[in-house]
């Protein structure tokens, strides 16, 4: 009896332990990598952007062309000393980032898959330009697309 006892408790407490120990692994990764860079810090631009879209070859018969888009941009940086050199060089990575979100059309920064992706290119823009890679991600803030309308009478 004492040993029947013993070895349900004991399978009862290796059950226990089991999910405990996989949940601090889920919440390990949660934290370090589900809530995207959580121990870096946060910069946005003071500039509001307004940049004129691109017109692609796919939306020249569609109703709605080009545009325009409103944004302001978040750069997420590990120490203070990235948020001084974005600060020194501010200048050129506003050039970066218009250019980067002037090739996009209205229509493809519809989609939020693509503002990712254009998220992500300027992120790899900015490092590649400045020759070091100090900046982890780029996120737009409260961004707006106006697209041009294309009236066929």
């Amino acid at each position: 009896m004492a040993i029947r006892f013993y070895r349900s408790f004991r399978l009862g407490f290796l059950r226990v332990i089991s999910a405990v120990a996989f949940l601090c692994i889920v919440l390990y990764f949660v934290v370090n990598g589900g809530i995207l860079y959580a121990k870096s810090m946060q910069y946005t631009l003071d500039k509001n952007f307004a940049t004129k879209l691109n017109v692609s070859a796919e939306d020249k018969n569609a109703e709605v062309i080009g545009g325009y888009a409103k944004y302001r941009v978040s750069l997420y940086v590990a120490s203070q000393d990235d948020i001084n050199t974005i600060k020194h060089k501010q200048q050129e990575i506003t050039t970066i980032i218009e250019d980067s979100v002037s090739k996009f059309s209205a229509s493809q920064l519809q989609a939020h898959s693509d503002r990712r992706m254009l998220e992500a290119e300027i992120t790899k823009n900015i490092n590649e330009k400045l020759g070091k890679s100090f900046i982890k991600a780029t996120f737009f803030v409260n961004m707006v697309v106006v697209p041009d309308m294309n009236y066929k009478p």
